[in-house]
């Protein structure tokens, strides 16, 4: 599979879930503040993790718009309250209670194939750990993911830059399911094999 760099902010979490041996030889972990440093030439795709510097991508966020516009991927997974990443209209925290969240879907995509809505719900029978907010999508992008009451949780942006945008409110497609057995475990491997299938997308239009 083709290489995808995440952006790594020292949170112990994030160098747990990556070093796991599903993403053996798939994913690089690149601290956050060499960003200007590194090539990124040689990747398809940047995983931003749920907890990472806004501040910091608002001052790179050049770097994020022209990774963009060589046609790649970027998946953003913060609670955006910092303009960095193209199109993106920040995030607002719900006004429900974590007991009241509930994770629909707007539209079936193979990054959920078989993930029952439950396992976004819950884990370990505890609702409130997949989101604590809402996005206002792009003119054009596509909804995934909606609470219960139609606001969006997940949205794929095909027109701000040259390249895709996967932003969520928050809910970190590669870490949520962490070790808990579930469906939701289904998502983190075909999250790697969408974006592979979305590049060589971008790259035949």
């Amino acid at each position: 599979m083709a290489k995808i760099a995440v952006l790594y902010s020292g949170v112990i979490f994030q160098d747990m879930e990556f070093k796991k041996e599903k993403y053996k030889n798939v994913v690089d972990m690149i601290p956050i503040y060499d960003l200007p440093n590194v090539s990124l030439d040689s990747y398809i795709a940047l995983v931003v993790p749920r907890i990472s510097d806004e501040e910091y991508l608002f001052k790179e966020k050049e770097i994020i718009e022209g990774f963009l516009n060589q046609g790649k991927i970027i998946c953003s997974f913060v609670q955006n309250f910092r303009k960095w990443l193209p199109g993106n209209k920040l995030w607002r925290r719900t006004d429900l209670n974590l007991k009241e969240h509930r994770v629909t879907y707007k539209r079936e995509h193979p990054i959920f194939a078989g993930v029952d809505e439950y396992d976004l719900n819950f884990k370990e029978e505890v609702a409130g750990f997949f989101y604590r907010g809402t996005i206002d999508p792009p003119s054009k992008a596509e909804v995934v993911l909606e609470d219960h009451r139609g606001y969006t949780i997940m949205y794929i942006d095909r027109n701000s830059t040259k390249g895709t945008i996967v932003s969520t409110a928050g809910a970190d497609l590669f870490g949520y399911a962490g070790s808990t057995p579930s469906t939701a475990q289904k998502i983190g491997p075909q999250l790697l094999q969408w974006l592979e299938d979305e590049y060589e997308d971008i790259n035949r239009r």
